[in-house]
């Protein structure tokens, strides 16, 4: 009978998985992730970075033609395929607060990785930070789990795991079974 319930526990165990998208929007706080994708696209579409709620700091006038420039140049024309936040960090001060979002562009042509810095004093919104990089593929791609071109130590590694994680599992097993 106990071994029944421990499939059924495996069973269930196996279906809850993560789900990163669902995980992303849990750690996004509320309109972050809509103000960096208004930041990202001001400044693409309008070669400002300026809009009603987000103000620059008085450092960033003497640069951001400089700036946008190089953004503009970074950013095709092209419309992009999707928009997806891929990072989220929010840092809490005395007297701000840091909001630090990564958004990956799909673009027909390449794709992006885009970092917004924002910080909140009070009701004013600041940007101290705005990074773009491009990137060969998407970070899901780019990270993925593969076996092709791993040596002999990545291997034996796999293979201890893997190991370790049954010899686990079947010692539970067996505690479960014993009686005590």
């Amino acid at each position: 009978m106990r071994f029944i319930y421990l499939v059924g526990i495996a069973f269930c165990a196996f279906l809850v998985g993560c789900d990163e998208a669902s995980l992303m929007r849990k750690w996004t706080p509320h309109g972050a992730d809509s103000a960096a994708k208004a930041t990202s696209s001001c400044c693409v579409k309008d070669n400002s970075i300026i809009s009603s709620t987000i103000q620059t700091p008085a450092s960033w006038t003497l640069i951001s033609g400089i700036l946008f420039r190089k953004w503009l140049a970074i950013f095709p024309a092209e419309t992009p395929r999707s928009i997806k936040v891929v990072g989220a960090r929010v840092f809490h001060g005395p007297a701000y607060s840091t909001t630090d979002i990564t958004l990956e562009y799909q673009f027909p042509s390449k794709w992006l990785l885009a970092q917004i810095t924002t910080q909140q004093k009070g009701a004013v919104s600041s940007i101290v930070g705005f990074h773009v990089n491009p990137i060969p593929d998407s970070l899901e791609n780019l990270n993925k789990f593969t076996l092709a071109g791993k040596g002999p130590t990545q291997y034996l590694t796999l293979i201890c795991s893997v190991s370790s994680l049954l010899f686990a599992l079947y010692v539970f097993v067996q505690c479960i079974r014993r009686r005590i």
